[in-house]
């Protein structure tokens, strides 16, 4: 005869049973209902491939939204679709300070699938959420995990990202520009970065982040309007003025003519030289900077992935930067 405490532990089990498998349903149903608008996004270099990344339809006509760190500095980007159907892709326009891009393929007769969005403004922590892309090359790959934080800033790379969703749902490079989906299979966020702690301290694990979904389709929209694509242009990420010899004294500065730096992208070319905000450029290989125009002729008439060697002060101290131009369409 069965023990009474094994015979409830029996009924418990057959009990919670029907709660695992519909948890386990919801999950296929979501996934299957948002797979087909994640695409795997390839980049080429001098013709050969140079990375990997996701993106998300985002209209049936072939616009898709990634991260703009994904296609930086492609000659050409190639996106498979989850029919392994393939496209040529161009850069539509890109948003630097918010790491958001639209890239366009022409989908002939077809019509893309595009996904259900959700309201990230909605989302609770510990609620599951499904992460969606193609990391180290391992494509449509599917991971789950819940919100483990909302509202998240963070300074990595170069980069300030603001108001993230933070998830222990494993992404990995290759994954950003890729889907975070809830239940209902609506894209509540664009995954973005994995956090691997500081200088010092030991990997970190389950610290991934994505863009909040409301905040990406408002970025999206600004990047779409008007019918025609972003202009290509040498770009470098900074911004500032022509230096006179009244600020450089109010400044205490040593040069006295140049550009002084007001304004660094984050991530941008000028940023992963290492240039701040205040310094003063004042050369140019052999050629001297000494104003704004001196420097936007510069690199007007740099091609992308020139070298540009700079000499750049920073308060007292002489510093010779290389800056790869990069081209931007915005």
């Amino acid at each position: 005869m069965q023990k009474p405490y094994r015979i409830l532990g029996l009924l418990a089990l057959l009990l919670l049973a029907p709660l695992f498998s519909q948890t386990e349903e919801q999950v296929i149903a979501a996934v299957k209902r948002a797979m087909p608008s994640v695409v795997s996004i390839t980049l080429y270099k001098s013709g050969a491939e140079a990375g990997i990344g996701s993106g998300v339809i985002l209209r049936k006509d072939g616009y898709i939204l990634t991260n703009t760190h994904v296609i930086r500095g492609a000659e050409q980007i190639k996106v498979t679709l989850s029919n392994q159907r393939q496209y040529h892709a161009q850069i539509w326009k890109i948003s630097p300070e918010r790491d958001l891009a639209i890239i366009k393929i022409n989908p002939g007769k077809s019509r893309l699938p595009v996904p259900q969005f959700g309201d990230s403004s909605a989302l609770q922590l510990g609620q599951t959420v499904i992460a969606i892309g193609n990391p180290l090359k391992f494509t449509f790959t599917v991971t789950e995990g819940i919100v483990s934080a909302l509202g998240r800033d963070l300074n990595t790379q170069g980069m300030k990202y603001e108001d993230l969703i933070q998830t222990d749902a494993a992404i990995n490079r290759g994954s950003s520009g890729g889907a975070l989906i809830n239940l209902k299979g609506q894209v509540v966020g664009i995954n973005t970065l994995v956090y691997l702690g500081g200088k010092y301290q030991d990997n970190a694990q389950g610290l991934s982040f994505a863009i909040p979904i409301n905040q990406a389709l408002k970025t999206a929209d600004t990047l779409l309007e008007g019918s025609r694509p972003g202009t290509p242009k040498p770009w470098i990420g900074i911004s500032g003025a022509t230096l006179t010899a009244d600020y450089s004294l109010l400044k205490g500065l040593t040069p006295k003519v140049g550009v002084y730096i007001t304004e660094v992208t984050p991530s941008g070319p000028a940023a992963q030289a290492g240039i701040l905000p205040g310094d003063v450029i004042t050369e140019a290989g052999d050629k001297p900077i000494n104003s704004k125009d001196d420097l936007k002729n510069l690199v007007g008439s740099a091609r992308p992935g020139q070298i540009l060697e700079l000499g750049v002060w920073r308060k007292d101290e002489k510093l010779n930067l290389s800056i790869k131009v990069e081209q931007q369409n915005q």
